[in-house]
């Protein structure tokens, strides 16, 4: 029973003993030493290594690259669209001659912001043209809490343009005097909109007035408003958009006296 007895307490010691054993191998990572002076800190081994990593350009003159940089070594199985077809006349890109004709890259043609269909192939059915983003608009805060950017095409407008009318002399005049303070951003180079730039805010599929849903202007008027585009089958008159309808048309006599909403080119 003695002999038992005392097995059972060296089993105890020697059980106790592993557990001590397997609590210091799992404790704390923290090394008990300060560093020795053969250890080194990972940006030191990073510095190290790029010291021997070699250095290659990539030559104008031709797709053939050096094997690492890419699981090809030519740029143009890497880059299905380096192509000659992709590149304009005139310009060449490592060793391609481009082919396209410029025309090819021309700026792409707003959509129109009609949605509903009237007849089979109309507009409403293909609603071609450049997606406008969501946001439409961005208004500003603070110093820029009277200034709009146009998310489609980088324009910034007046929030609320006054419903003062003018002439055309006096609406250019009258843009080009605006200075940086109510709410204007601190800009000063605010300038009466051409045509492209003033129908660029007509959503075709909306009026009275015709500007997209949820537009964060104010004061708008429902009444046409001078472009800084002359006509020219008669340079006595200016394009002009109703805002009513969204229509552009050359009838605005530039002695007559129409609505201004004054732009810049953005931010």
């Amino acid at each position: 029973m003695r002999k038992q007895y005392g097995k059972m307490v060296r089993a105890a010691v020697v059980a106790a003993g592993l557990l001590m054993t397997g609590r210091a191998l799992a404790g704390s990572l923290d090394p008990t030493n300060a560093p020795g002076p053969t250890m080194h800190t990972l940006e030191d081994i990073y510095q190290g290594v790029s010291a021997f990593m070699p250095s290659r350009t990539l030559s104008s003159a031709t797709t053939v690259v050096n094997a690492g940089y890419y699981a090809a070594t030519n740029l143009a199985a890497v880059d299905a669209d380096l192509a000659a077809g992709n590149i304009v006349t005139n310009v060449t890109i490592f060793g391609i001659a481009g082919s396209a004709d410029r025309c090819t890259y021309s700026a792409g043609v707003l959509r129109t912001g009609q949605t509903n269909t009237y007849q089979a192939g109309d507009d409403g059915t293909y609603t071609n043209g450049v997606a406008w983003p969501n946001p439409r608009f961005t208004v500003g805060t603070g110093a820029s809490s009277n200034c709009v950017i146009d998310n489609l095409t980088g324009l910034m407008w007046l929030k609320n343009p006054d419903a003062t009318i003018r002439t055309w002399a006096v609406a250019i005049i009258y843009c080009e005097a605006l200075d940086g303070t109510d709410g204007r951003g601190g800009y000063s180079d605010w300038r009466l909109p051409n045509k492209n730039e003033l129908s660029s805010l007509i959503d075709a599929g909306k009026a009275n007035p015709s500007l997209p849903t949820g537009h964060p202007f104010t004061g708008v008027q429902l009444y046409p408003y001078f472009s800084s585009t002359t006509s020219a089958s008669n340079t006595g008159s200016a394009w002009e958009m109703d805002t009513r309808n969204g229509r552009m048309t050359t009838g605005g006599n530039k002695m007559f006296e129409d609505c201004v909403w004054p732009v810049r080119g953005g931010p």
